[in-house]
């Protein structure tokens, strides 16, 4: 076409440029506009479902970051709204079951280091001399001391012996749940261990037909968390055989100095009580 061709005085070129501009004008919005949907799109059908494939540690702020998210989509039908909260107060759960089991785990590598060496003093102080048998003098009464002054004398060390006499009570209770701990200890280690594949396998697993990714993601986390929850609890079981010897230890030491305690007070009940009885 001659280049110097017009068309109701136009310039043919000027026109086609014209054309062409406009209709790649029109492309690029058409562009965006379908991005615009999809992105829309992915957004009102993304899972609020923290990631099971990534390494990091997922946190309790993400779970109940997750849990609003649920409970606030619209258009999600309440069966599997009910399912998928349900897997996410599970994880929740088993997040705080971790958190409990790794606290205890630090707990008992910490006796293995300071029990001995607590143990060792109370040993010292119950090898020291034993003090002289307590008399009225020795608790500060005599035959001038008011009756109510001893009647409350008395009272205050029948609650002083009381209460040693629960913590004797709770130390030898303590005694013997923790001679029997590394038995059981080893058997819930075994059952632990006889179900970690299976856990492990389900969280890998395919879901089952139909099943929404939502409730897929939340399944998955749960049983990842439960997974987690369970390595915790071995290691807190690992460390509480290996530290029992050393906590039996102190416990025993514990026990004698209470014990002593309790003798000590009894006496001086006795002593209290008979400087009553003469008063009266």
């Amino acid at each position: 076409m001659p280049a110097g061709r017009r068309i109701h005085g136009i310039p043919v070129a000027k026109i086609l440029c014209s054309r062409i501009h406009s209709s790649f004008g029109l492309f690029r919005r058409l562009t965006a506009l379908v991005a615009a949907l999809f992105v829309a799109g992915s957004a009102w059908g993304a899972s609020p479902i923290p990631s099971v494939s990534s390494d990091e540690a997922v946190s309790a702020q993400q779970i109940e970051a997750a849990i609003a998210a649920v409970e606030a989509r619209e258009g999600l039908d309440e069966e599997t709204r009910t399912k998928v909260l349900d897997q996410l107060r599970d994880a929740q759960a088993q997040l705080q079951n971790t958190k409990a089991a790794q606290a205890a785990a630090a707990a008992f590598a910490d006796a293995i280091q300071t029990a001995p060496a607590e143990t060792a003093k109370l040993r010292g102080e119950l090898n020291e001399a034993s003090a002289p048998a307590p008399n009225a003098a020795s608790l500060g009464v005599d035959e001038t001391t008011p009756l109510p002054e001893l009647e409350q004398a008395l009272a205050t060390k029948l609650a002083e012996i009381a209460a040693a006499e629960a913590k004797l009570a709770d130390l030898e209770s303590q005694l013997a749940t923790q001679t029997d701990r590394p038995a059981k200890a080893r058997k819930r280690i075994n059952e632990l261990r006889n179900g970690m594949d299976e856990l492990a396998a389900t969280v890998e697993a395919e879901p089952p037909p139909g099943e929404p990714v939502m409730l897929t993601d939340a399944r998955r986390l749960a049983a990842r968390l439960k997974l987690d929850a369970r390595t915790a609890e071995l290691a807190r079981l690992d460390q509480e055989i290996v530290s029992n010897s050393a906590r039996i230890e102190l416990i025993r030491a514990q026990r004698d100095i209470a014990a002593r305690t309790v003798t000590r007070l009894r006496r001086e009940v006795e002593v209290l009580q008979a400087a009553v009885n003469t008063k009266r």
